[in-house]
């Protein structure tokens, strides 16, 4: 039985794994070796162990990782910057051909997609291919 099989027979409750030092014995009951845990810290972008405070194996078989605070990226409340709000692009060219009703929903009609794509050197739509716009950008 693997340690996914294991978890879907064990209650909700998660196992800690990391919490300053490397608890092993959790690791056992988990059915994990330090290869596969340590695996499991990689495909999370943790390649030392000391830049983990916390690592939680969750009843689903995920891990959760809280980094040292020193390992943490650095976000914009960090820097005193005032972050700007992103948004999901809108496909207004996909394979080609114009999605109208995209841009209609947008304020944007084809001679604003037009001038936009003269001013990339794209001189047609089927170049294009698919082009994605901010919602926020208008005329």
């Amino acid at each position: 039985m693997g340690f996914l099989e294991f978890f879907s027979q064990m209650t909700a409750n998660p196992l800690l794994f990391v919490a300053v030092t490397l608890y092993r014995k959790n690791l056992k009951q988990a059915k994990l070796d330090l290869s596969e845990f340590m695996l499991l810290c990689r495909e999370q972008g943790y390649f030392d162990l000391d830049e983990i405070q916390t690592a939680v194996f969750e009843h689903n078989g995920r891990l959760s990782i809280l980094p040292k605070a020193a390992s943490r990226p650095a976000t914009p409340e960090d820097l005193k910057v005032t972050a700007r709000a992103t948004h999901l692009g809108v496909e207004v060219i996909m394979d080609g051909r114009v999605m109208g009703e995209n841009l209609s929903r947008m304020g944007l009609d084809e001679n604003w997609l037009d001038a936009q794509l003269i001013a990339r050197v794209v001189w047609d739509h089927q170049a294009a291919g698919l082009s994605p716009v901010a919602p926020t950008k208008k005329p």
